[in-house]
């Protein structure tokens, strides 16, 4: 070594130590007898290995040469087989143990200042003559009042030199005591099989039952032993620690199967690493633990969905979309519009929010999982246009993306399960006599304002555990160290996100949809008479769907188009998604709605008394309910309770069992006859009062038959979920017009 200059080195090395050479032991033998000096080391076959003290030196801080303390060195002796015990397993005790560990960490360190004042002495002759003095002057200084005898303490100071002059050295070995030879080696053999073979079972027993079983599997053992050679049942204590002693995957594996042990206990490895801002974003959605309600009307409506998007080195949440739409391309290129243009708009629809939002441009990596939205090609171009390389998680592992995981049940547990309506993710945790559809007021907007009050001013103000600072901190300087590149314009992040389809140019332009689009600049009329370029990629908007963009194969640019004549009004406003679902209805209904535009206005006024009819029957009066339910019991529990009148209950009671309606009434005395009166003349016996406890008859089958209008107020008012819309059955030709089913 250059730096080590002309330095004569020789090393001072313990004979009989040991260094681990390239991941093998050898044991140091010491130096040669010639004028070299080498180190000797032991080798396989006899033979010796040579080395200078510089090429220890260099073997050494190239990791190839570690040398072992005296206390790692036992592990290659004879006499170190036995486990031995060190200070680290008294910090790993739990806390039943707790103060029988400490008195021996004392015991450990009152060892260990003996055999330092041996140290300080200049290390005296190892006699018990030589050794009292010393061990009279430590215990002066350390306030010992029982001090050991002289030889015990030249015992420790022994043991001291033998383990390296270090405290460990002289650990009471507490786990090396008795005998050395197992004489229950029989009976813990038979403990362990049994409870190997009734604990590790799908079924899930319980410690008391493998104790039986255990108890069972000793007594048929010794059945035909004589007396002197029965071996004793293990107690329940010696069972549990048994049971203990399992391993948590062999646990999971034999109860849960090979799959679930993997998922809980095999060792995680990382996703894609990130160094920098928009390196890697990961991307996923998940279902609302909570019901919102209509806008207008407050009606519930059902649990939205939310797509998120999250940058992983910083953990800054650079964009998110809530709908009621099940996951889809739709949802995902709403996210991704909104994670590639700065948050103005976002931030201006929430009031009094004065917070940052510096998130904007694309990624270089972006993780999804392998749902099909997530492969469809309008999302693997619009990434291959920003640039960005799709890396899809693994199957079944999702700790390839638990950045995102980790962040959704973050949201999900600080904001939809705090509002009215939640319905948690555990069903455990669910409150029946709650419905969450009755205590539901949060509109799909409010969610959205609360999405983005708690992601601006707490996640991203707070201190995040693995980063050791804010998102929005980590996210400012990786921005100062690195910067950032230009984000794309609202007109770019419009055309690379809608769905992109073939079309060929006509004479009228492009026809999408029974929608003609054409351009201001005439270029689609120079393309319909070129001989090569008759063929464009055209994408509707699709928030907007009266307008599209067309790619100019000449210069391959994207070129704006608008829908031509009444189509432009017609459509101006209308998503992509809704356009479609009026066009699928033409097509699978061409008697009731032509291939024309009076048929696609018929179509769309059909489709959207469909919507309407349906949050109309979606919600139900539950407020209403609720608040006539209350009213109900508080007038019950107003008026005033009837007293008990124990004849007028007995009579009830008789008259249910032997079945009296009407006006008949049972004679007063003992008799138990039923028939009425003999005297024609006697007056009629009054009425007797129904007693309050005496639940009515239910009515009839042919009075609930004799009132069909009552009946259908019942079944509107108890609207079932279950009659819900059936959009797919509309588009086959289901569909209700006019009160006609077409």
């Amino acid at each position: 070594m250059k730096s080590l200059g002309k330095l004569n080195l020789q090393f001072q090395l313990e004979h009989g130590c040991i260094a681990v050479i390239n991941d093998t032991p050898r044991r140091y033998l010491g130096r040669s007898k010639d004028k070299h000096r080498r180190l000797l080391f032991e080798c396989d076959g006899g033979t010796r290995l040579d080395l200078t003290d510089i090429q220890l030196l260099e073997m050494q801080q190239r990791g190839e040469l570690r040398l072992l303390t005296a206390i790692e060195a036992l592990a290659y002796t004879a006499e170190g087989k036995r486990i031995r015990v060190t200070l680290d397993v008294f910090n790993q005790q739990d806390e039943i143990d707790r103060a029988r560990w400490e008195a021996y960490g004392a015991e450990t360190m009152r060892k260990a200042a003996y055999c330092q004042g041996w140290e300080d002495a200049g290390r005296p002759s190892r006699t018990a003559l030589m050794m009292a003095p010393v061990v009279r002057r430590v215990a002066e200084a350390t306030g010992d009042r029982r001090p050991p005898s002289a030889r015990h303490a030249v015992r420790w100071v022994g043991e001291w030199l033998n383990g390296g002059c270090v405290p460990d050295a002289v650990v009471p070995q507490i786990l090396n005591r008795g005998n050395r030879t197992d004489r229950l080696a029989l009976q813990r053999e038979l403990l362990t099989a049994t409870v190997e073979s009734e604990y590790l079972v799908d079924t899930r027993p319980s410690g008391a039952a493998v104790y039986r079983a255990v108890k069972t599997a000793f007594d048929d053992h010794n059945a035909p032993l004589p007396e002197g050679q029965k071996l004793r049942c293990p107690s329940p204590t010696a069972v549990y620690a048994e049971i203990k002693k399992i391993d948590l995957y062999t646990l999971a594996h034999c109860r849960e199967g090979a799959r679930e042990a993997n998922r809980k206990h095999r060792p995680i490895g990382p996703g894609p690493v990130a160094d920098r801002h928009n390196d890697v974003w990961e991307i996923d959605h998940t279902r609302v633990n909570a019901i919102a309600v209509d806008e207008t009307t407050g009606k519930p409506i059902g649990r939205p969905w939310v797509t998120v998007i999250l940058d992983r080195a910083t953990r800054m949440c650079v964009g998110f979309f809530i709908t009621f739409a099940p996951p889809g391309t739709w949802s995902v290129m709403e996210c991704m519009a909104m994670a590639l243009l700065p948050k103005d708009e976002a931030l201006r629809r929430v009031k009094g929010l004065n917070v940052p939002w510096p998130c904007f441009s694309g990624p270089k990596i972006i993780v999804p999982d392998r749902a099909k939205e997530f492969r469809s090609f309008t999302f693997v171009e619009a990434m291959s246009g920003l640039g960005a390389r799709v890396e899809y998680a693994p199957v079944l592992k999702a700790w390839y993306k638990g950045t995102i995981e980790r962040f959704i049940q973050t949201l999900s547990r600080n904001t939809f399960e705090r509002i009215e309506g939640t319905t948690f993710s555990n069903w455990f945790l669910r409150n029946k006599e709650a419905i969450p559809e009755k205590v539901a007021r949060t509109t799909l907007t409010q969610l959205n304002e609360l999405v983005t009050r708690y992601i601006v001013s707490v996640y991203h103000q707070r201190t995040h555990r693995s980063l050791g600072s804010s998102p929005l901190r980590a996210y400012e300087e990786s921005v100062t160290r690195h910067g950032m590149r230009p984000p794309l314009g609202p007109e770019q992040v419009a055309v690379l996100t809608s769905p992109p389809s073939w079309r060929k140019v006509q004479r009228s332009g492009i026809r999408f949809e029974l929608v003609d689009y054409a351009d201001k600049d005439g270029i689609l009329a120079d393309l319909s008479i070129h001989p090569l370029h008759r063929y464009v990629q055209f994408k509707p908007n699709r928030l907007d769907v009266s307008v599209g963009h067309f790619r100019d194969p000449r210069d391959g640019q994207w070129k704006e188009a608008r829908a031509r004549g009444r189509w432009r009004e017609r459509l101006r406003g209308r998503s992509l998604e809704w356009h479609l679902r009026v066009r699928a209805l033409q097509r699978e209904n061409p008697e009731a709605f032509p291939d024309d535009e009076d048929g696609h206005d018929a179509a769309a006024a059909e489709l959207d008394g469909l919507f309407k009819k349906r949050l109309t029957q979606k919600g139900l009066k539950n407020r209403e309910r609720a608040q006539a339910a209350w009213e109900k019991a508080r007038m019950r529990m107003q008026a005033e309770e009837p007293s008990f009148d124990e004849a007028a209950s007995g009579l009830d009671i008789a008259e249910d069992i032997f079945g009296n309606a009407g006006d008949e009434t049972l004679p007063e005395g003992d008799g138990a006859s039923t028939a009425p009166s003999a005297d024609p003349e006697a007056p009629p016996a009054p009425k007797r009062k129904r007693s309050p406890g005496i639940r009515p008859k239910p009515a009839s089958k042919s009075t609930a038959e004799a009132s069909p209008a009552s009946a259908a107020e019942g079944r509107d008012l108890d609207w079932d979920a279950d009659d819900d819309i059936d959009f797919a059955a509309a588009v086959r030709g289901k569909v209700h017009r006019d009160g006609q089913d077409e």
